[in-house]
């Protein structure tokens, strides 16, 4: 790799986390740059317990304090996502003409206050269109992808993102959540995403 990528001054870059972005069993570091994002592997098998100092001030809770563990709740506290179209989670039939609602439930867990976007994206398969939803302090819905609809500390968070009728067709409705806070959709940096399936007819 690039030495000086990983050490260079960039105000506007994140800081960059250990962990084992691609699930293959080795050490990362990822980090964040104005102009893109980096990942570098180290030598190391990943494994939460030999990580002393994961992340800006220490650890995911951002306590600065060394000692307080790192990934603490991972297994009683596990973050998750869910989006539910009319209270389910597929196969939802809705009549042209009424409601489609979509609620969002993002419960952060363990990552609480680590930095990441959020965005809920709406796909119509039928025509192709995609919608996106945000900011969440005004949301409203944008044609395209550039409408993130949060960026920073994560949290718990349920909000109803739409409660409509909406044209006819097959939809893919997602609630997405990645661990670089740069205003896109950082796919090598996904955290993890849920989906709901549904048909207005």
């Amino acid at each position: 790799p690039d030495q000086r990528k990983i050490a260079r001054d960039d105000p506007t870059g994140s800081t960059g986390r250990l962990r084992d972005i691609d699930k293959d069993g080795q050490t990362e570091i990822g980090k964040g740059f104005r102009d893109g994002a980096f990942v570098w592997d180290i030598e190391g098998t990943f494994a939460e317990t030999n990580i002393q100092w994961a992340t800006f001030m220490h650890d995911f809770r951002r306590t600065g304090c060394y000692g307080t563990p790192i990934y603490e709740d991972s297994q009683s506290n596990p973050p998750y996502l869910d989006i539910k179209c009319n209270g389910q989670d597929g196969g939802v039939v809705v009549n042209s003409g009424e409601n489609v609602t979509l609620v969002i439930d993002a419960h952060a867990g363990y990552a609480a206050w680590t930095e990441g976007d959020a965005w809920v994206l709406l796909k119509n398969t039928t025509s192709g269109n995609l919608f996106t939803y945000g900011p969440h302090d005004s949301p409203t819905w944008k044609h395209g992808n550039a409408n993130e609809y949060y960026s920073g500390p994560l949290f718990d968070h349920v909000a109803t993102v739409l409660d409509q009728p909406i044209q006819t067709g097959s939809y893919e409705a997602y609630l997405a959540v990645d661990f670089l806070p740069d205003g896109n959709i950082s796919l090598p940096f996904l955290w993890d995403f849920d989906r709901v399936d549904f048909v207005v007819q």
